[in-house]
């Protein structure tokens, strides 16, 4: 039964500020603002007409109350932001009416949920430093960078950092210091506020970058200053630090220097922290397009995805427990006979897997990682040459056709593609990477009916997980551009070495070792056993190392190139002279908050799967390595990864 019309009044600001402060300042804590206030007249009055005083308006504007603070907007209550949360209320009040007077709606389809969002297709939100959340952009991101974004390249980066670096709770310092003893807090000074101060220690956050004079310096949003690494500085070993990183630095201020005592990189925040603190903005525009409430909308407003929605997709993610993604490894070069051979036993083997266990374990994705050509691509006749390639590889996966009924195909271009590679000639392209043109895998498109061709980098959407794939040399990037400290942590390792002092033998050991052993080793037992060990020294006259647990030399090397990317947040944490980036598009290779996974398909990286912060990253290597075949499986279900391969 529908209600009756209700004939619209028009209320003046004044005539609604008694009722709109009893429900939003009161009782909700929020400030409303003179442009907020006309906002509300103009919707009570059009509303609720005469009965703008009734329980109704009063629930009204205490659904639009929970609703500000459930979208974290602040205190204060402006007019312009507020129209957008009425507008968004009343969508929602709008499709679950009609939810409602309509048919059951059709089963859950997964496939409705798994998007592929390219570079270019992903929504532009700027953050704002001094309410410390995102905003829509006023206009979407161009082909030709402006200035502007010249400028803020850099600026939103370390905004975002920053930002993040002060969550933390070691940097958040309580407004009752004493009802905390015992706890440190670290506050981050501004370069700016080191002037005139000399021999004073500080904290700083700042960029990394290299002076035309030879000297390293760090920068800030407030100015930049010479850093002293020759000294007393001793980074962690935990990160690489190349020009364009950010870093935690503390050391003391000298006759305009920074003597940097320790440096390591800010560490990162869980994906659901992050998504909590940001008021769980979607920064992919999936779910808010797939939401009937957002149709035809674009970044006018701030889209976010529901909690409890995407609590159901999570729910779901358990239910198909059989599939997974096969992620080959780097540099599939279609050029080359060996290659084709490898893919044909590849898919072969994928089918009859698939086959054998009657569709309980079902590849849904087959991410293909560039480059598929073995030299760049170039404008003198490789097009014709690329195009007959495509088209042999289309006649190859046709003979697996039960494999492309249930799996999609994703391209990943990589430096040789078209048309990246006819401006690079060789060179690195501007980030981030086109599709390739359909002009050349028109056939590929006929004979498989999901083929998705992705940018590079790209993110997927499975459910509630979203996946970032990106191809690039990370390890030998960051290991030919890292910074060389002199004075490098020494290796945790203690010699007790045994010389002739009088008439017996003194063991020379670490002095904070022996010390630490003799604070916590007061049982007689153990005493007897240590005098029965120096006396073997004594007599055998022996050495005896006291070393970290062996690490394999890959495993730390994969660690350290994960944590580097992870830390930082970004995709590409260099200078624009060593990774061009696009400067309207530098917002796509932000990795805040953390994916679900991230695949870094690096041929110059050892093969790893590592879980760092709750982000599950994965390196399936190079494709064919020697006679080896390589490549991974990942089961969203249980967010684990299997490295597999097979020899030709």
């Amino acid at each position: 039964m529908t209600e009756p019309a209700v004939l619209p009044a028009v209320l003046t600001p004044s005539q609604v500020r008694p009722v709109a402060y009893r429900v939003l300042s009161k009782k909700h804590g929020l400030n409303l603002k003179s442009t907020g206030l006309e906002v509300l007249a103009k919707v009570l009055g059009k509303r609720f007409g005469v009965d703008w005083r009734s329980s109704k308006a009063e629930k009204f504007l205490d659904d639009v109350a929970k609703q500000w603070k459930e979208q974290d907007r602040g205190l204060f209550i402006e007019g312009s932001i507020l129209e957008g949360v009425i507008k968004d209320m009343l969508n929602v009040a709008d499709s679950e009416t009609s939810g409602n007077s309509k048919e059951p709606s059709r089963p859950f389809n997964w496939k409705d949920y798994f998007k592929l969002v390219c570079a270019r297709d992903q929504p532009l939100y700027m953050y704002n430093r001094l309410r410390k959340y995102y905003e829509p952009a006023s206009s979407g991101a161009g082909t030709f960078g402006t200035a502007e974004a010249r400028k803020n390249l850099f600026l939103n980066r370390y905004y975002v950092l920053h930002d993040r670096v002060l969550r933390d709770e070691t940097f958040n310092k309580p407004s009752f210091v004493g009802l905390e003893g015992g706890k440190t807090w670290h506050t981050i000074s501004p370069i700016k506020n080191m002037l005139g101060r000399n021999d004073s220690a500080y904290l700083l956050l700042g960029m990394l970058s290299k002076g035309n004079d030879g000297h390293w310096y760090i920068q800030d949003d407030s100015g930049k200053v010479q850093l002293d690494i020759s000294t007393h500085c001793v980074p962690s070993d935990q990160a690489y630090y190349t020009p364009g990183c950010i870093v935690l630095c503390t050391g003391v201020y000298h006759n305009s220097q920074f003597i940097v005592d320790t440096m390591g990189p800010p560490m990162a925040e869980r994906r659901e922290n992050t998504k909590e603190a940001l008021g769980n903005i979607d920064f992919l525009g999936v779910h808010s397009a797939m939401n009937a409430t957002a149709r035809g909308s674009k970044t006018s407003r701030i889209e976010r995805i529901d909690r409890a929605f995407e609590a159901q997709l999570r729910e779901r993610e358990h239910m198909f427990s059989g599939h997974k993604f096969v992620i080959l490894g780097a540099d599939i070069f279609l050029d080359n006979l060996r290659t084709i051979d490898a893919l044909r036993k590849l898919f072969g083997r994928l089918e009859a897997e698939f086959t054998a266990n009657d569709g309980s374990e079902t590849p849904i994705c087959i991410i293909m990682p560039g480059s598929f050509i073995s030299a760049p691509f170039q404008a003198n006749g490789s097009s014709t040459a690329y195009k007959e390639m495509m088209d042999d590889f289309a006649d190859l996966i046709s003979q697996f056709p039960t494999l492309l009924e249930n799996a999609s195909l994703m391209f990943v271009p990589g430096d040789n593609d078209p048309w990246a590679a006819t401006f690079s000639s060789g060179a690195v392209p501007v980030w981030p990477l086109n599709p390739i043109p359909s002009v050349f895998t028109n056939r590929i498109n006929r004979v498989a009916p999901n083929v998705m061709q992705a940018s590079n980098p790209a993110k997927l959407v499975y459910l509630s997980q979203e996946i970032s794939i990106v191809r690039d040399d990370y390890g030998a990037r960051l290991r030919r551009n890292e910074i060389i400290f002199p004075h490098m942590p020494e290796e945790d390792e203690e010699i007790m070495e045994t010389g002739k002092e009088g008439n017996g033998t003194v063991p020379v050991v670490n002095q904070e070792k022996d010390q630490l052993s003799e604070n916590e080793d007061s049982d007689p037992e153990v005493e007897a056993r240590r005098k029965a060990l120096t006396d073997i020294i004594e007599e055998e006259n022996i050495q005896i190392k006291f070393t970290k647990p062996h690490m394999d030399k890959d495993i730390a090397e994969a660690r350290k190139v994960v944590r580097t990317l992870l830390d930082q947040g970004h995709l590409s944490p260099f200078p624009i002279s060593t990774r061009p980036v696009s400067w309207e598009y530098d917002h796509t290779l932000y990795l805040s908050p953390l994916p679900s996974m991230l695949v870094l398909a690096d041929p110059t990286t050892p093969k790893f799967k590592v879980t760092y912060q709750g982000c599950h990253v994965i390196n399936p290597g190079l494709f064919l390595e020697k006679n080896t075949i390589n490549w991974m499986e990942y089961v969203p279900s249980t967010g684990s990864s299997t490295h597999r391969f097979m020899y030709i």
